[in-house]
């Protein structure tokens, strides 16, 4: 069980744990089962610290062309007794076999005992792949996170990545960027990238907009508000926020979305004006992200003209039907699970017609704590 209407901490640092690969190339792990249908292939690519890529939902580690093959980015094995911020990225054609590169966040002024590599996320096009990460500079802002992106200079499988290069090119002053989604969309030959950061100083989502691009260097617009936290969700603060990182998912076409797993104003008190479920919202975009937009009406189920969320009927629907009363061995006491909390892994796509897809992690709740079901539900 977890603690009720808990905040999802502005800076984690998963365990650290590590296996070596003796001969630095990559391995196939096999696991066989009895099932010839369940069959299935994972390789050993490299050696991380602690699977800071695959920390949060709202991060792409893994990006995959049809042409080309996958492209996969981490937080690399660096050493005994380093930061472990070091940023790797591996190539495969097939998904077993891979290239590994090495120390991609090097090259920016910065000393290197300081670079963090964090929370790296991968993206592509047909010409090049794509590596996004953040620093963790202390100099903007209460942590001065600071967004940078590389590519392969020599196209795919190429090995030869940019110098790391600046998303916000105003960085600077109370800025504090953190846990970028990308997304990318074509619009003829010309790729086009959207990146939603979570600003931990000004406690609000941003999105950057490349508005140029020139043989895979991409220029970034100003910052815009993608979701404004202030203005109508509990706000975030030191501590945290009761709203996540925000995830970017586009489509070739230049359908996309962007949203967060969110608290409106007053739903900590259950004294809301649109819900007081800590539910999903998001806002859709038809122009590779050019404009973004809400439902542009009030009226039930949306209650909020500038965001879409999920409505209560869908989670009472989920409550009604799947949860139980809880007995506690321990105290002898048994309690009704009247109401959920979800709390912060989630991951949204959109398929090929623009229509998004979210997954969200809910748990059955008391008046006190949440409560994880097990596998088949038969008891929490």
């Amino acid at each position: 069980k977890v603690a009720k209407y808990e905040k999802l901490p502005r800076f984690v640092e998963p365990t650290s744990f590590h296996t070596d690969i003796e001969d630095g190339t990559s391995q196939p792990v096999i696991h066989h089962s009895m099932n010839r249908d369940n069959t299935y292939y994972s390789t050993l690519v490299d050696s991380s610290t602690n699977g800071y890529g695959m920390i949060l939902g709202s991060t792409r580690p893994i990006y995959i062309d049809e042409d080309n093959g996958w492209f996969f980015v981490f937080r690399q094995w660096a050493g005994e007794n380093t930061t472990h911020g070091q940023l790797g990225a591996a190539y495969s054609e097939n998904g077993m076999d891979w290239t590994n590169y090495n120390y991609l966040n090097v090259g920016f002024d910065w000393p290197p005992s300081n670079r963090q590599a964090r929370y790296p996320s991968a993206l592509g096009n047909p010409d090049y792949p794509y590596a996004f990460w953040n620093e963790y500079t202390t100099l903007s802002g209460s942590y001065g996170g600071r967004p940078f992106y590389t590519y392969d200079e020599f196209g795919w499988d190429g090995g030869s990545f940019a110098a790391p290069i600046d998303v916000d090119l105003q960085w600077g002053g109370t800025t504090d960027q953190w846990v970028g989604s990308p997304g990318t969309s074509f619009d003829g030959d010309n790729a086009i990238v959207n990146v939603a950061y979570n600003d931990w100083t000004r406690n609000n989502y941003f999105m950057f907009h490349s508005e140029a691009y020139d043989d895979g260097y991409l220029v970034f617009g100003e910052e815009f508000i993608i979701i404004d936290e202030p203005a109508y969700l509990e706000p975030g603060d030191a501590s945290g926020s009761y709203n996540s990182s925000p995830a970017v998912s586009m489509t070739p076409d230049g359908f996309g979305a962007v949203g967060l797993v969110g608290l409106f104003a007053g739903g900590l008190d259950d004294n809301s004006s649109v819900t007081n479920n800590h539910t999903f919202l998001f806002k859709m975009t038809e122009d590779h992200g050019a404009s973004w937009h809400g439902p542009s009406n009030s009226e039930p189920p949306y209650y909020n003209d500038d965001v879409y969320f999920i409505p209560d009927n869908v989670f009472e629907h989920m409550q009604n039907t799947y949860f139980t009363d809880y007995y506690d061995p321990c105290a002898d006491t048994t309690s009704a699970l009247t109401s959920w909390w979800s709390y912060y892994e989630f991951d949204m796509k959109l398929d090929s017609e623009g229509n998004p897809h979210i997954t969200m992690e809910i748990l059955p709740c008391n008046d006190s704590f949440c409560y994880y079901f097990s596998g088949d539900y038969s008891e929490v």
